[in-house]
């Protein structure tokens, strides 16, 4: 059981609820009935992924946990020349079945009948996904990067009156600069994420 507590930005009524949270929910305001939240339970993800040694292809796969573990994974290989991006995520409430989905969708594009390598631009991938699935990602790679406000994250280093925090992106391993601690949100609509490859994954 849950306590969750929301204030409503019509009303500005204050609501508090217990839930279980099993199965997806819905909150609607107790004075006016306006849409909360909709909370649904997550099985798994949907995602492209690019490498820099592979030009022209894209890795499409599934995982049932966190994308970027499935990529740390990844990239741990030793096979692996160069690190994996994630360019795009969907939520899946069947995620192997989805992924499969979109393979066929992408037949044609495949380079072998055995690999998940298909040979497809980024936005071609996302045009084509959106429709087969009949939902937006979650996440985009190019969306997020042209997010950044270049008054709060930094490529290079301006130096620690701009920026006092640097970190490490875990998933291309490059090193930016930023005015705000990890986690932190320098607007409303976007957090701090890598401004090389849009990760959200650094340390």
């Amino acid at each position: 059981m849950f306590e969750i507590n929301i204030s409503c930005p019509n009303c500005n009524t204050n609501n508090e609820f217990e839930e279980t949270l099993d199965l997806s929910t819905e909150l609607l305001c107790k004075n006016c009935k306006g849409e909360l939240c909709n909370i649904k339970p997550v099985t798994g993800y949907v995602y492209v992924l690019s490498n820099s040694s592979m030009p022209g292809l894209l890795k499409i796969g599934f995982t049932n946990r966190k994308v970027e573990e499935r990529v740390e994974e990844l990239n741990s290989a030793t096979g692996v020349p160069e690190p994996f991006i994630i360019e795009i995520i969907y939520i899946s409430d069947e995620p192997e079945r989805e992924e499969k989905l979109i393979h066929s969708s992408f037949n044609g594009n495949r380079k072998s009948s055995y690999r998940e390598f298909f040979e497809l631009k980024v936005e071609k991938a996302l045009e084509s996904m959106t429709k087969v699935l009949n939902r937006d990602p979650k996440f985009v790679r190019t969306l997020n990067l042209k997010r950044r406000d270049s008054r709060y994250i930094f490529e290079n280093d301006p130096g620690t009156a701009a920026a006092p925090y640097s970190f490490v992106c875990n998933d291309c391993g490059k090193r930016f600069y930023c005015k705000g601690p990890k986690g932190a949100s320098y607007s409303i609509s976007c957090s701090i994420f890598c401004p090389f490859c849009g990760s959200k994954n650094y340390d």
